[in-house]
């Protein structure tokens, strides 16, 4: 669910959306929730940047691929979320791992890192940033 107090499809004031969602399957099982808001969003060609931004998540899976469990509190003063970018600035206390035949991540209260086929980053309880290969 997704909403905001004003948006012209490019820019939204006070944006914010929840989420939850469970799966059993041949693949194994998942289960995971989040809320994410910010102040203003605003679309610059194929990059979404947010100002003022809070999220708060956790989830858990594991399946023939893989394994992840994990818990996410952010306060972002600013965000960019770019297909082959993502960084940030504010104060993290994600704490999770995770390793699938893709990738290994590992962060213990906002210091972190992944690595694997799609890209790597790294991650600060001040800051982070992704990279991705496509």
């Amino acid at each position: 669910m997704k909403d905001s107090v004003h948006s012209d499809g490019t820019n939204s004031v006070l944006y914010g959306q929840a989420n939850a969602g469970a799966s059993v399957g041949k693949g194994g099982m998942r289960a995971n929730a989040g809320v994410a808001g910010s102040i203003s969003k605003h679309r610059l060609d194929d990059a979404d940047i947010h100002f003022g931004q809070g999220n708060a998540s956790a989830g858990a899976s594991v399946g023939v691929t893989g394994a992840y469990i994990g818990a996410s509190v952010e306060l972002n003063a600013v965000s960019l979320e770019h297909e082959n970018v993502q960084a940030r600035l504010g104060l993290d206390l994600s704490t999770g791992a995770g390793i699938s035949t893709t990738d290994v991540n590992l962060a213990v209260a906002g210091i972190g890192f992944n690595a694997g086929l799609n890209g790597f980053g790294v991650s600060t309880p001040i800051g982070s940033i992704k990279l991705k290969f496509r």
